[in-house]
């Protein structure tokens, strides 16, 4: 399994479920956050770009790349293999080059997918942990701000390595939602209504 952002929230949650099965997890990062990555355990790290990912795998997981960038993912895949994506624009099977491999959007917003229950029952008995990248003193409130997990990298091939850090769900310094951004909490409207109507 290759985990793409794996350093991230989603990252750090995912590779500890993979690696208690037993599955070799291969997980991108930077050198700062080898040593957190291996603890949770990732078999192999590699960097971010796509010349590092290995070939023939089975599933790759991707918690960073914006969906219209999976081009070089999907290539690693094995025929008959999955591609998994937790971001937006939500990708279409045609841009990812390959029609032999399984492609699922992944958004459950409303826990209908289930293991939500045996997630939480594994953190209870202690075989998931909550990883903390950064620990800051009150008074340095703003630089956290700045660097933590609040500062992801926007899905859209326009902004393609810049940051949008947000604050009650809006851009810091905006002391309001923009025309067509969603409120907190909801998705943005790219990803709304993903799921179909529900029964």
């Amino acid at each position: 399994m290759l985990v793409v952002g794996a350093s991230g929230g989603v990252g750090t949650a995912l590779i500890p479920l993979p690696a208690a099965a037993k599955a070799h997890v291969t997980a991108t990062t930077t050198d700062a956050d080898t040593d957190v990555l291996r603890e949770l355990g990732a078999a192999e790290i590699i960097g971010y770009q796509q010349a590092d990912y290995p070939a023939g795998i089975d599933v790759a997981v991707d918690a960073a790349l914006p969906g219209d960038r999976l081009t070089g993912l999907a290539a690693a895949l094995r025929p008959r293999g999955r591609l998994l994506t937790i971001t937006c624009p939500v990708p279409a099977p045609e841009l990812i080059g390959r029609d032999d491999v399984g492609m699922h959007f992944v958004l459950d917003m409303d826990g209908d997918l289930g293991g939500t229950r045996e997630v939480g029952d594994a953190a209870v008995r202690g075989e998931l942990r909550a990883t903390i990248g950064h620990r800051y003193r009150l008074d340095r409130g703003p630089q956290a701000a700045l660097t933590s997990s609040a500062c992801t990298p926007r899905a859209s091939s326009s902004s393609r390595g810049n940051r949008a850090c947000r604050h009650e769900g809006r851009p810091i310094g905006a002391s309001r939602p923009r025309a067509g951004e969603a409120p907190m909490g909801e998705p943005s409207t790219s990803c709304q209504n993903l799921q179909g109507p529900r029964a």
